[in-house]
């Protein structure tokens, strides 16, 4: 049983060819859907999770927790950067203050009978709500061998975990985010990890004490549609539906979410200018435009007035992710956005973002990834710096400052136009298929087998 807590799990799971091969493999899948979409709709069984209300001290003693590890991780690894990590609450000035009180109280008492004990209580607890009670009648009811989280972070999926437990059934998480474990994000205690590679297994024995026979490596399918010659739409008709030009060659600009790159229109707006001044130099055999591709859950306004301005360059490709309520986690993807992210990359010659894990999208295809790493002039937010971007615990994993190109001022944006443009290349993609070899278990391609053989081997170990 595939348990979506939120929509995370829907492009990763249910829209690539993980069913299949878990079919393959003599599984049969069953989706414990707490989304809204429908599944059924794509031929997938599927079972709505009940009707879910956590505790209303759940969501505090979380952040408490989290906010206990990331002091801890800092101390021990003797590094400020894990407090950067900390949430800010950006509720109303009353409503912030009487959640940092509470989530101080509740610090102040884990700090003296041990961080661990975070976790037991809010086991406690979300296993004491109607949720938990109706998920433990719920699998009584379908008895399903296995259940697999596709999300370690989400509180939703806490109380399925607890009743799966408690029933003896053996549970696992996916760990679905390369930045995820230094983050604290463990909100789920499993029988079982699925993770991305070796680096990542490492994470969890460092971080969290996970003995290793609990973890199965097993790479992510995130990737995998890239190599699904189907996910390409042909050309004519990408290209008419998005207003492209034929003669043109596109550097995708991947916008990141507000919080990480509050100036992401400041820095589409430099490269646009750039590309402008360019196209008039060179004339129209030679023109170069941008491919937009803005961040799924970053819904607001802010790149209004830049795509305006610069409309005959800039060619917005919105994902289709539909909004169904006001979390990050409540948007969801649709099925036919594979195809245009895949089409997006394959189209274009290089891409260009603040820290993005797009690097790796492109890996796929050979192609270029460009860190935008330098500060605007508008910056105002003493709470937000380039520099702080870069320094965060995931980037160590590079094993090359080249393996990515750096646009160190708004003039280096030119490093990305002679890539497009410049039938010799500069950069060295081999050095970015060596990062993302260490990110990612390879073959890419054969994740869903992977980890359909992994479930496979503890169903048939627990027998």
């Amino acid at each position: 049983m595939i348990l979506l807590p939120d929509g995370v799990g829907l492009r990763n799971f249910a829209y690539t060819n993980f069913v299949d091969e878990a079919k393959k493999s003599g599984l049969e899948v069953v989706f414990w859907n707490n989304t809204k979409f429908d599944l059924n709709s794509l031929g997938l069984r599927s079972i709505p999770v009940p009707r879910n209300k956590f505790h209303i001290l759940s969501d505090l003693v979380k952040r408490a927790k989290i906010d206990l590890f990331l002091e801890h991780f800092a101390e021990i690894k003797k590094d400020e950067v894990y407090l950067s990590y900390k949430f800010k609450n950006k509720n109303k000035p009353l409503k912030s203050l009487i959640k940092n009180y509470s989530s101080f109280l509740f610090k102040f008492i884990f700090r003296i009978i041990g961080p661990l004990s975070a976790q037991k209580f809010l086991n406690f607890l979300e296993s004491n709500t109607d949720f938990y009670k109706a998920c433990k009648n719920q699998l009584i009811k379908e008895k399903p061998d296995f259940i697999f989280s596709t999300n370690q972070r989400a509180l939703s999926s806490l109380a399925p975990i607890l009743a799966a437990k408690s029933l003896g059934i053996p549970t696992s998480a996916f760990i679905f985010s390369w930045d995820n474990l230094p983050k604290a994000t463990m909100v789920v205690d499993t029988d079982y990890y699925f993770v991305w590679s070796e680096y990542m297994e490492n994470e969890l024995i460092d971080y969290y004490s996970i003995g290793e026979e609990k973890i199965k490596v097993t790479g992510t399918t995130q990737f995998e549609p890239y190599y699904d010659s189907k996910n390409i739409i042909p050309k004519d008709e990408f290209y008419s539906q998005f207003g492209l030009n034929s003669d043109t060659k596109y550097i995708c600009f991947s916008g990141d979410d507000i919080t990480t790159s509050p100036f992401d229109p400041n820095y589409l707006r430099d490269l646009a200018e750039l590309i402008q001044d360019y196209n008039q130099s060179k004339g129209s055999n030679e023109k170069v435009g941008i491919l937009f591709r803005r961040c799924p859950v970053d819904k607001s306004n802010r790149y209004d007035l830049v795509l305006e301005q610069f409309k005959e360059i800039i060619k917005p490709i919105d994902p289709e992710w539909r909004v169904v309520g006001e979390a990050w986690n409540e948007v969801m993807a649709m099925p036919n956005d594979i195809k245009l992210l895949v089409s997006s990359v394959y189209y274009s010659e290089c891409v260009v973002n603040v820290g993005s894990s797009m690097v790796f999208d492109f890996a796929n295809f050979d192609k270029p990834c460009f860190y935008i790493n330098y500060e605007v002039d508008e910056n105002k937010d003493l709470n937000w710096s380039i520099n702080q971007i870069y320094n965060y615990i995931h980037f160590r994993s590079m094993p090359d400052k080249q393996a990515v190109g750096w646009i160190n001022s708004k003039a280096d944006f030119f490093k990305a136009i002679h890539e497009t443009r410049n039938s010799q290349k500069s950069m060295n993609v081999s050095i970015t298929k060596k990062w993302f070899e260490i990110i990612v278990q390879h073959p890419v391609e054969s994740s869903s087998k992977r980890i359909a053989k992994a479930i496979k081997s503890i169903l048939e170990e627990q027998n």
